[in-house]
């Protein structure tokens, strides 16, 4: 089925999907662990599918002994390192992302994100990066005044935009295929980035990839 599906439009997951992000948001952690003199376990910090585990349970591993009246000390130092400090300097593009999103773009295949990663971040990387421009949005839990979006929800309000139209979700955990699917998207999963490969297999994407240059062809038609 390679190059026989014409998409209308192309949702992406971004962390492990679009870009390698794990390192700066290890920076970000170690700041955080920094406050209350823990440091990251080498054998944790080797598992980048922990980067996908809660505030509270980051909390939780990471500085263990540490009183429970200190987590909202540790999401507010994580929270500003990530969001003013950190200058992003470690995340990099994919290889093939860039000529992937200039193909969908001759095919004039729209473009968005679903992103779990809060809205000012996001919207500085893809600027950083220069790709925002490709994109006609990025939907983030923050993206609704007054709510926080869960990735079905942010997939939901993009198909909503397109109701008769193909679309694809691609992304590299088991909750991207999920949403993907309870949207009536085809999933596409991608193994070469930070979920747990296991669990995203299990979830039975429609296609799956193992390198960002497999999804153009598979994309674009």
């Amino acid at each position: 089925m390679v190059g026989t599906i014409r998409y209308d439009f192309v949702i992406f997951d971004y962390d492990g999907t679009l870009a390698d992000t794990k390192e700066d948001v290890w920076r970000s952690l170690e700041y955080a662990c920094s406050f209350f003199n823990c440091r990251i376990p080498p054998a944790f910090r080797a598992r980048p599918s922990n980067l996908a585990l809660s505030e509270a349970e980051l909390f939780a591993v990471l500085c263990p002994g540490v009183g429970a009246e200190h987590f909202a000390a540790f999401c507010a130092h994580l929270k500003h390192h990530y969001r003013v400090l950190n200058d992003f300097s470690r995340t990099n593009l994919y290889p093939g992302i860039r000529d992937l999103l200039g193909k969908l773009r001759e095919k004039q295949t729209k473009c968005y994100i679903a992103s779990l990663k809060p809205a000012v971040p996001l919207t500085k990387l893809l600027k950083q990066q220069g790709i925002a421009n490709y994109f006609t949005k990025w939907l983030t839990p923050d993206y609704r005044p007054g709510a926080t979006l869960t990735k079905s929800e942010m997939v939901g309000s993009i198909r909503k935009e397109h109701p008769a139209a193909r679309g694809v979700m691609v992304g590299d955990s088991c909750s991207d295929v999920v949403a993907g699917r309870e949207n009536g998207l085809v999933t596409n999963g991608v193994l070469y980035g930070d979920g747990d490969t296991e669990r995203l297999r299990c979830a039975r994407p429609d296609f799956i990839v193992k390198t960002a240059e497999e999804l153009i062809p598979l994309l674009t038609g």
